[in-house]
């Protein structure tokens, strides 16, 4: 069942099913190399702030553009 980045569970690999909002956001995720059909891995929420492991890089993004990434576990 696909959900926001933000409700899915951490320490759980997951895949990105789509990316929602502007293309101001989108760029900043492909920067990142986060795009739809991507696996990430999420180690934790804390403080506002959720940690990605994507493949061998560790980001820190907000609940605001967690929110646009739409996952499901794998």
């Amino acid at each position: 069942m696909a959900c926001p980045l933000t409700f899915a569970p951490s320490e759980k690999e997951l895949k990105i099913v789509d990316i929602q909002g502007g293309e101001k956001a989108k760029t900043k995720l492909l920067e990142r190399g986060i795009y739809i059909g991507e696996h990430l891995y999420m180690n934790k929420k804390n403080c506002g702030k959720i940690i990605l492991k994507v493949r061998d890089s560790k980001y820190i993004i907000g609940c605001g553009l967690a929110n646009k990434i739409i996952v499901e576990e794998v």
